[in-house]
C-alpha cells in the first residue's frame, strides 16, 4: 500500500517542482500575481503531501517558503531579488531532499542536505520573525493537526454555496493523505461550512479505514465548472457538485400553485383506475366500457394539464399523457393489435408516467410517506400524522421494510390510527418487502379479520393502490 502511495507522491511532487521552477523564472523576468499565487499553491501542496507521507524535513522547509510567499501576496514584503533567490535555493534543497529519499545509501549526503535546508529555514525565519502577524513571530498559529477545525473556523468567503461529494477509488492505499490534499485545496477556493470528515479522520488513530467518500458544503466565488479542477486529485473516482446558492435553488424549486394542484388532483384520481385494466386483464381494454374509460381519462387529464403555466410543476407531463392515452385509444379502437409487445409497452409507459407524476407530489401533497426505522415507531408516526395536512392528503404510505417485527402494543395503536384516518378519507397502505419480511407479513395476515391492511412490495405500488397488493399466503 505504501509503495503505491509513495510512487504517487514522488510523481506529483516532481511535477509540482517543475511547475514551481517555471513560475520562478517568469517572476524573475517580471512580476505576475497569477505566477505568485500559483507558486504559493505549489509549495502549499508539497508541504501537505510531504507531511502526510512522513517527510517532515521537506514539509518543514516548504512550510517556511509558503509563509514567506504569503507575506509577499499580502503586500507585507516585496518580491525582490533576495526573496526570489531564497525561493530558488529552497526549490533546489527540496529537490535534493527528495532525491535523497530515493536511495537507501548515502546517509552522509542526506545529512548534508538536511543541514543545508536547516540553514535556509533559519534565513527565512529571520524574515518571518520581522513580521508580527506571520511565521514564528505570529500569535495563535493554526495547529497542523487541526486542519478541518481551522477551515471551519475561518470567516465565510464566497458568493456561491456548493455541496461537494467526492468518492474514492477502491485501490486507494490510504485515504488520509488524499483528504489532506483536498482540504488544502478548499483554502484556495473559499471557505468550509460543513464536512462529514473530522480532524480525527485525518490525523487520529481512530480514523475510519473504510471511509469511501467525502461530503462538504463550501462557499466560493468560483463557478461550479471551475471547482472540478481543484478536487480532481489522485484516487478520486467521482465528483458531484450541486449549487446550493439560495437564489439558484429557488429558480429550480417546484411551483405548487392552484393550477398544478388541480392537475395532480385530477391525475391521481383518474390514472390509478387504469392499472387493473393493464395489469390484470389487458384484453379488457378492447371492451367498450374500458375504451370509454380511456377516452374520459384522456379528456379530463388533458383539460387539467392545459391549465398549468409553462413554468409550473407538471407542465412537462402533458406530452407524455398525450402519448400514453393515444396509444391506449389505438389499442381500444382496434387500430393496433393488442399483442404481448404492445401490452408490455403500455405497462412500461404507464409506470413511467405515474412515477414521474408521483415524484412531484411525493411528501408534498396527496401522498405522505413515513419510514419506520425501529420497532417502537408509533410515537414518531403519531407526531407525524398530527402535523400532516389532512385536508390535502389522500394516502399515508408507511414504509415498514426496515422492520423485522411489530409489537402488539404498537400494532394496537396502528389499528386505531388507521381507523381514525379512514374516517377522514385517508387510506393507510404499508410497504413491506414480503420476500424479506415474511414474519411481518404473517402478523398482518393474522389480524385481517379484525382490521385488514393493504401490503405492497414497493412505494410505487402502494401509491397506485387499486387493490393490487399481496397476501401472506403468496409467500
Amino acid at each position: 500500500m505504501m509503495d503505491s502511495l509513495y510512487m504517487t507522491y514522488l510523481e506529483e511532487t516532481e511535477e509540482w517542482l517543475q511547475q514551481a521552477e517555471e513560475c520562478l523564472i517568469r517572476l524573475e523576468a517580471g512580476y505576475s500575481t497569477d505566477d505568485l499565487n500559483a507558486l504559493f499553491r505549489i509549495f502549499h501542496s508539497v508541504k501537505g503531501s510531504s507531511q502526510m507521507i512522513g517527510y517532515e524535513d521537506i514539509g518543514s522547509l516548504t512550510h517556511k517558503i509558503e509563509d514567506m510567499l504569503d507575506m509577499v501576496r499580502k503586500g507585507r514584503i516585496g518580491l525582490d531579488g533576495q526573496i526570489l533567490q531564497l525561493c530558488f535555493s529552497g526549490l533546489d534543497h527540496v529537490k535534493q531532499l527528495l532525491e535523497s529519499k530515493k536511495t537507501t545509501t548515502g546517509h552522509e549526503s542526506r545529512d548534508e542536505s538536511a543541514h543545508a535546508a536547516g540553514l535556509l529555514e533559519e534565513e527565512i525565519d529571520r524574515i518571518l520573525n520581522a513580521n508580527p502577524e506571520t511565521g514564528n513571530g505570529g500569535t495563535n498559529p493554526a495547529r497542523e493537526d487541526r486542519l478541518v477545525s481551522s477551515l471551519k473556523g475561518t470567516e465565510r468567503a464566497g458568493a456561491n454555496r456548493y455541496g461537494v461529494c467526492i468518492s474514492f477509488s477502491d485501490d486507494i492505499p490510504m485515504v488520509s493523505p488524499i483528504l489532506f490534499m483536498i482540504f488544502n485545496q478548499v483554502k484556495d477556493v473559499g471557505s468550509l461550512v460543513y464536512t462529514n470528515v473530522s480532524d480525527e479522520d485525518l490525523y487520529g488513530a481512530s480514523a475510519d479505514p473504510n471511509l469511501s467518500s467525502l461530503f462538504m458544503i463550501i462557499e466560493s466565488d468560483l463557478e461550479e465548472a471551475e471547482l472540478y479542477t481543484y478536487f480532481d486529485v489522485t484516487y478520486v473516482e467521482k465528483i458531484a457538485i450541486s449549487d446550493l446558492t439560495e437564489h439558484r435553488m429557488l429558480n429550480r424549486a417546484d411551483s405548487f400553485g392552484r393550477e398544478s394542484r388541480r392537475f395532480f388532483d385530477v391525475f391521481f384520481q383518474e390514472f390509478p383506475q387504469m392499472r387493473p385494466v393493464l395489469f390484470q386483464d389487458p384484453g379488457n381494454l378492447a371492451r367498450e366500457e374500458y375504451a370509454e374509460l380511456v377516452r374520459e381519462q384522456y379528456r379530463k387529464n388533458l383539460e387539467a394539464a392545459g391549465l398549468i403555466p409553462s413554468d409550473a410543476t407538471g407542465y412537462d407531463l402533458k406530452p407524455e399523457i398525450e402519448s400514453f392515452y393515444s396509444l391506449c385509444l389505438d389499442a381500444a379502437g382496434g387500430k393496433r393489435s393488442l399483442d404481448g409487445k404492445l401490452v408490455q409497452t403500455l405497462r412500461q409507459k404507464y409506470v413511467e408516467l405515474f412515477e414521474k407524476a408521483y415524484g412531484y407530489a411525493r411528501g408534498r401533497y396527496f401522498y405522505k410517506i413515513y419510514i419506520a426505522k425501529h420497532a417502537s415507531f408509533m410515537e414518531g408516526l403519531e407526531g407525524f400524522v398530527e402535523r400532516m395536512d389532512k385536508s390535502g392528503t389522500r394516502s399515508l404510505l408507511l414504509d415498514f421494510s426496515r422492520l423485522e417485527m411489530i409489537h402488539e402494543s404498537e400494532l394496537n395503536r396502528l389499528i386505531g390510527l388507521k381507523r381514525r384516518l379512514r374516517d377522514m378519507g385517508i387510506a393507510v397502505r404499508l410497504i413491506v418487502r414480503h420476500s424479506l419480511r415474511k414474519r411481518l407479513v404473517n402478523i398482518f395476515d393474522s389480524i385481517r379479520a379484525i382490521e385488514p391492511f393493504e401490503l405492497f412490495d414497493t412505494e410505487t405500488d402502494a401509491a397506485l393502490g387499486g387493490g393490487i397488493s399481496f397476501a401472506a399466503d403468496e409467500t
